[in-house]
């Protein structure tokens, strides 16, 4: 997927181990952001350790796998999310658009995000799905110059899978 592959541009003139790198630097971007998200919600920041140590996250940090920038932009996300300004919903419905440029499968955590808000605050739910909107018309016009259709990726259609039931 494009956005993992762009994420890696900075650390090409450093060779490989500029691009092996690049996954430690998102590592600690995430703990950072959990720090920032802990102190909005008055938790106590040493909670965040945990997240630091996860042998799972250790191990995304060592490898170019993309599952760790989309939890970054996931992460960010969450913290524009319980912000109470319209700017910080519309940004957070952005970051989510992004993660799903990082990853396809990403579109499940924006659905649960977005009705979330719908449920519990309209006016969330309308500037977070604006914010969606730039990312999601790049998605679809790159899928259709490069994969001949919007909705159709690298592995094929997405309306595949609703013919198979």
């Amino acid at each position: 997927v494009l956005g993992r592959s762009v994420s890696l541009l900075p650390f090409l003139p450093f060779g490989i181990s500029g691009v092996m790198l690049s996954g430690l630097i998102i590592h600690l971007a995430n703990f950072f952001i959990l720090i920032k998200i802990l102190g909005k919600l008055r938790v106590r920041k040493i909670f965040s350790i945990i997240y630091l140590f996860l042998p799972t996250f250790v191990w995304e940090s060592r490898s170019l796998y993309p599952e760790i920038l989309a939890l970054t932009l996931f992460l960010a996300a969450f913290y524009f999310y319980i912000s109470e300004r319209r700017r910080d919903w519309a940004f957070s419905g952005f970051l989510t658009g992004l993660a799903v440029l990082v990853r396809y499968d990403a579109v499940y955590g924006v659905a649960a995000i977005a009705l979330a808000a719908f449920f519990s605050n309209r006016q969330k739910f309308l500037w977070f799905c604006l914010g969606g909107i730039p990312p999601a018309i790049f998605l679809f016009a790159f899928n259709t110059i490069v994969y001949g259709g919007a909705l159709t990726s690298g592995n094929g259609s997405v309306l595949r899978l609703f013919t198979r039931f």
